[in-house]
């Protein structure tokens, strides 16, 4: 990890900076240490997510996916996971905005390659 470092201000939820606290007390390591950490451990993850929403093709499927809760539900149950109700529903709305947020992109990238009328890229 880089030790070229950004101070910044954040709010976070009260109870997930009980959590991050407890995290970063059990490894033995400062609060900031602890959320960097975690937040380096997952961008690749979050990065490759959006690129592929990118995607057309990855669109489709994902929304084949998450037409429904249902689909969660399914998939938990075979699974053998007893995921709550307002768990699966909160995945549901997150793969559903990543989804539109995607189209929007992919629409934007679309405009900008057009040319304009008289030809000439626009600016």
């Amino acid at each position: 990890m880089s030790q070229n470092k950004t101070k910044i201000s954040i709010t976070l939820d009260t109870d997930l900076l009980e959590r991050y606290k407890k995290v970063a007390e059990a490894r033995d390591e400062n609060l900031s240490s602890c959320i960097n950490r975690q937040l380096a451990n997952h961008i690749d993850d979050i990065e490759e997510l959006l690129e592929m929403m990118d995607s057309k093709f990855y669109r489709t499927i994902a929304k084949g996916m998450t037409s429904s809760p249902k689909f969660f539900k399914t998939v938990a149950r075979m699974l053998g996971e007893n995921l709550p109700e307002d768990l699966l529903e909160q995945q549901f709305q997150i793969k559903k905005e990543m989804i539109e947020q995607g189209e929007k992109r992919s629409a934007e990238k679309k405009r900008k390659k057009k040319p304009n009328r008289d030809g000439l890229e626009p600016a």
